[in-house]
């Protein structure tokens, strides 16, 4: 997750230890790996592909990560997993989990590479013995992003203790079964020129995108699917071509608030269509580079701050119970996955969630129950063949909003209005059944 406030994120993650998971929903088949995902021709099209980033004080229990290695191609802990269980450990204890379940499963180790959140007890306490490896602005006051100190990559030994720690919790704690690092922060650049200064912040972000491309490369040599993938893929800093230098020192990135937040009209808390086209523009310019993915988080609707305990508002409200997020989470999903479908191509994995904790929307939740958001039967349409793309999106000049987009794939085709929450249709071929919604 980017740095949105943390602290009521993460106010209720042991309710993770009670979620129980429905057995009724049908596994997917084994995703490919990602190096075989290069090619066009080697892309399955019998279902969306899709990614989960989440964390938990509590260990998964064994429900949860059978439905969690079986569902998704790529899994990304959050930062706060596994800290009631020494931190790296416990993630390392959740890749064996999720492994034992389909070997086959991405399993990425989370770091934060702009401020100290690593998920690594050992790692933090080295970190907070080095003063001198904490980012100062230009009074020379340490800063901060809520409690997290910012890390000086300018500072040789600082970037060598981010790399060198995070390859030994891949090598040594989890004996080399994750598959690489979730990298917070990782694509993009900071603008920190308040505090830093112009000359100060261009040193930073170059200090930056160096110790990124050196812990990817880190992590290559550690055997063959290893890979980084980096959070932070921007609609602000977008140009033609700019996702690609973005990705230039990791192997995919993440466009975090595609459909949400800053993408919202605060006048009228409908999304702005122009912004969600330049979302489109830049999972499509990203995918185009060879050799890297895409993870589209997904939401459900229009959610935006301020956040609650559960998760963002939505459309002004903020008292939901997990019971309304469920509901709400089944009735917006394709109106999110229709948006994802006019760019999908290889390697674009699809996130669908309210928040980043185990109980927000990754696993189902039993019928009736009242701790977690996602439905019973998790998202059907998420299982179904869309067969590959007939050509790209195609605009539908003078219809709706003037952001109406179609486009058509051997098993489905899908209209949507981008500027109108609920605007859609997502018309399944006979050999699928229709949506829900």
């Amino acid at each position: 997750m980017t740095m949105l406030p943390i602290a009521p994120c993460c106010a209720l993650l042991a309710v993770a230890a009670v979620i129980a998971t429905a057995t009724s929903v049908s596994a997917m088949p084994p995703p490919a790996t990602l190096s075989s995902l290069s090619a066009s021709s080697a892309w399955d099209w019998s279902r969306t592909h899709t990614w989960a980033e989440f964390g938990s004080y509590a260990n998964l229990t064994a429900e949860q990560a059978e439905f969690v290695a079986t569902h998704y191609d790529i899994v990304g802990f959050g930062g706060n997993f596994g800290h009631a269980h020494a931190g790296e450990i416990g993630q390392a204890e959740a890749v064996r989990q999720l492994k034992s379940y389909r070997n086959s499963t991405k399993v990425l180790l989370y770091r934060n590479s702009i401020v100290s959140i690593t998920g690594d007890l050992a790692a933090d306490a080295i970190f907070q013995a080095h003063p001198e490896w904490w980012l100062r602005d230009q009074s020379g006051k340490v800063m901060y992003d809520g409690t997290f100190k910012y890390i000086d990559w300018t500072v040789p030994a600082a970037s060598n203790w981010f790399v060198s720690t995070a390859v030994n919790a891949i090598k040594n704690v989890s004996n080399n079964l994750a598959d690489g690092i979730w990298l917070d922060g990782g694509v993009g650049e900071a603008n920190l020129i308040s505090q830093l200064g112009v000359e100060r912040n261009a040193a930073f972000n170059a200090a930056h995108r160096a110790g990124c491309k050196a812990l990817t490369a880190a992590v290559h040599e550690l055997g063959p699917g290893k890979l980084v993938l980096g959070n932070g893929l921007s609609l602000y800093r977008y140009n033609p071509g700019g996702a690609v230098s973005d990705l230039a020192n990791v192997d995919g990135g993440c466009t975090e608030h595609f459909g949400a937040f800053e993408t919202l009209d605060p006048a009228t808390g409908q999304f702005n269509g122009t912004a969600m086209e330049v979302w489109l523009e830049v999972i499509a310019a990203s995918a185009a580079t060879p050799g890297k993915a895409v993870i589209v988080k997904g939401w459900p609707g229009p959610v935006t701050v301020p956040l609650m305990p559960t998760g963002p508002s939505w459309r002004n409200k903020t008292n939901w119970t997990y019971n309304e997020r469920q509901a709400a989470a089944t009735s917006a999903l394709d109106f999110t996955l229709g948006a994802y479908l006019l760019a999908v191509a290889p390697n674009v994995y699809l996130s669908y969630s309210w928040w980043y904790r185990i109980v927000d929307g990754y696993v189902p939740c039993p019928a009736g129950s009242n701790v977690c958001s996602c439905p019973a039967d998790w998202y059907p349409q998420l299982n179904m063949a869309t067969g590959a793309p007939l050509g790209p999106r195609q605009h539908v000049p003078g219809a709706g909003s003037g952001h109406v987009w179609t486009r058509s794939f051997e098993h489905v085709t899908v209209t949507i209005d981008l500027a109108v929450f609920g605007n859609v249709t997502i018309d399944w071929k006979q050999s699928n059944a229709p949506t829900t919604a």
